[in-house]
């Protein structure tokens, strides 16, 4: 992470109050041969030196299948998507 501010600069003209929310969804359910979980959330951070903040959005999926009694399949499927805001000045 690269950091340049104007030289002389006070820290009330550089830092901030920050604030962050994160809100979360999720779902489950199924049958004693299917089961299944879904999960989406979002996060916002917004940073303590001005002009910078995180958001981040994630989603997850998990399910699973008993094919036999002795043989049960499933899958954990992951992705988020995140961007940084970082202070660039002169």
């Amino acid at each position: 992470m690269v950091l340049v501010m104007k030289v002389g600069a006070t820290q009330n003209e550089i830092n901030q109050t920050s604030f962050s929310t994160n809100h979360f969804l999720s779902a489950s359910g199924g049958s004693d041969d299917l089961s299944y979980y879904m999960s989406v959330s979002n996060t916002e951070e917004q940073g303590i030196i001005q002009k910078s903040d995180h958001s981040k959005l994630s989603l997850r999926i998990n399910t699973s299948a008993k094919i036999k009694p002795w043989l049960k399949i499933g899958e954990n499927i992951s992705v988020s998507k995140s961007k940084i805001h970082l202070v660039n000045e002169n």
